[in-house]
């Protein structure tokens, strides 16, 4: 990918400053692939049924410039840095999924023994990218408090999809158990497989404008001298998509995005990493002393709820509630969104056996005493409490908001090298969750106890599905929705540095 950026700046007057800049993006592939004369010979389906022929897996998206304008904005009201209005809007490239793009380039063959997949881009596919806008308002207030409002709106335009070419559009849909019951809609064998030899299906990329995301923020902040700093905030967030692309290669994209019948038909629904709220609280002091030796030390803290994982690809506090099984016989286990019963006509469960590490039973639960525990678990689970009747919506629940505060303490030893020169050396502590430093019980996040609390067990005689209650190897049933996190993200860690600044 080559990149170029050009940018001017212009003091339209004495107080307001205007910038634009354009960025230019050109993809580039150093590798053709070859004709597939027999895939382009079969039929495949578009996600609305209708029928594809001559569909070339060997076209990569355009190599044409992307132009990704953009114009921003400041204007200092008084023209004495008391009231600022600031703001701007642009076009921004998203990250090239050149992944997805090798994918095409590996799994575009078809041999007499099949595939496991095929991969395609669509031919009107364009590369990723949002319409971001934001405007914000910086105001000093009495005691030397500079108060700052920070609104953005971002609109996908271009965001990637993943469409399964080798299915039909559903034809049945589950037999109604109970009044208003789950009846989504539900494969024949042929639908979700039309041609056989390729086991996931022709996984074809296109695009969707559908997603947006807005954030809100309200942040205070302070200088006491040349000692202290302090400064709190609080945002909103809100982010709809209608994939969070939660896969690495196309197929795990495609296979593990929750659906409520057809995967092909996605639907709005909140993004994996939706951040929703956050309140942060940082303060920092620092004492020079005796000429050449300073200390400082700095807290931020934090109460947040949403947002991504602290590492990458970790679960962030969105999730949603899906079936053990295959309800909707898409060919995908583990992608189908439970139904929320409202009381027990609308749920059939069968005995469920517990089972010793052997295979032997060791317990029957009857399919009673399954219905009361499943109502238990909704009834004390405020998502599902309020969602009865419902198919769950992908990450319709979140986990609770949690809180963690972070310290670092230095400590600088300078000393003269010439008469213009100064050297420093650095000692640092760092105390990460230093809540749970104090307190065991402090800082501990919190996690989905289980995210799959309903098993599919097949179809009764009436073609009706049937389900188990999860439960654990003691046959003691799913209790409550959230558990104490015990990975790193719960605990405290402490690092020592020490640093030589010249």
């Amino acid at each position: 990918q080559i990149g170029l950026y050009i940018q001017d700046e212009w003091q339209a007057t004495t107080n307001i400053k205007l910038t634009a800049g354009l960025r230019v993006d050109v993809p580039m592939y150093l590798n053709t692939l070859a004709p597939q004369p027999n895939i382009e010979a079969l039929t495949w389906y578009d996600t609305k049924g209708n029928p594809i022929n001559g569909y070339q897996v060997n076209k990569y998206p355009k190599s044409t410039p992307i132009l990704s304008p953009r114009l921003g904005f400041n204007y200092d009201v008084k023209n004495d840095k008391s009231t600022v209005l600031r703001g701007g809007t642009g076009i921004f490239l998203g990250r090239i999924p050149f992944v997805w793009l090798g994918n095409q380039s590996a799994n575009q063959v078809l041999s007499a023994e099949g595939a496991f997949q095929l991969n395609g881009t669509a031919n009107n596919f364009k590369f990723p990218k949002v319409w971001r806008t934001n405007i914000a308002f910086d105001q000093k207030l009495p005691w030397g408090i500079i108060a700052t409002i920070d609104l953005m709106y971002g609109q996908d335009i271009n965001a990637a999809v993943h469409r399964n070419y080798n299915m039909k559009p559903p034809s049945s849909s589950l037999s109604l158990v109970g009044a208003g019951g789950d009846s989504r809609p539900v494969f024949t064998d042929a639908e979700k497989q039309v041609n056989g030899s390729v086991n996931a299906g022709l996984i074809v990329m296109e695009n969707t404008n559908k997603g947006y995301q807005y954030t809100a923020t309200v942040q205070l902040s302070k200088n006491i001298g040349n000692t202290f700093f302090l400064t709190t905030a609080y945002t909103y967030g809100v982010s709809m998509d209608i994939t969070s692309n939660p896969g690495e290669i196309a197929a795990n994209a495609f296979q593990t995005n929750p659906t409520k019948g057809n995967p092909n038909n996605v639907f709005l629904a909140h993004a994996d990493h939706e951040l929703k709220h956050r309140l942060i609280l940082a303060g920092t002091y620092r004492k020079e002393y005796a000429k050449n030796f300073a200390f400082s030390v700095g807290l931020f803290g934090e109460l947040t709820q949403g947002g991504p994982g602290s590492v990458i690809g970790e679960v962030g506090g969105r999730y949603s509630y899906i079936y053990t099984g295959d309800v909707n016989n898409d060919g995908i286990g583990g992608n189908d969104l439970i139904f929320i019963p409202k009381d027990q006509s609308q749920i059939i469960f069968t005995p469920a056996q517990v089972k010793d590490g052997l295979g032997t039973v060791i317990k029957t639960i009857s399919a009673a005493q399954q219905w009361e525990d499943l109502n238990a678990f909704i009834e004390q689970d405020n998502y599902l409490k309020n969602n009865r009747g419902k198919i769950a919506e992908r990450n319709g629940a979140i986990t609770p908001a949690f809180a963690r505060a972070d310290l670092k303490i230095t400590h600088d030893f300078s000393f003269k090298v010439s008469d213009k020169r100064k050297n420093t050396i650095q000692v640092s502590l760092d105390i990460l969750n230093f809540g749970n430093f104090l307190n065991k019980e402090w800082g501990v996040r919190k996690t989905a106890a289980n995210r799959n609390p309903l098993i599919y067990i097949g179809k009764d005689g009436m073609g009706r599905p049937q389900f188990n209650f999860a439960y654990d190897t003691n046959g003691q049933p799913l209790r409550k929705s959230f558990i104490d996190d015990t990975s790193l993200n719960s605990r405290w860690q402490a690092q020592f540095g020490i640093r030589y600044i010249f």
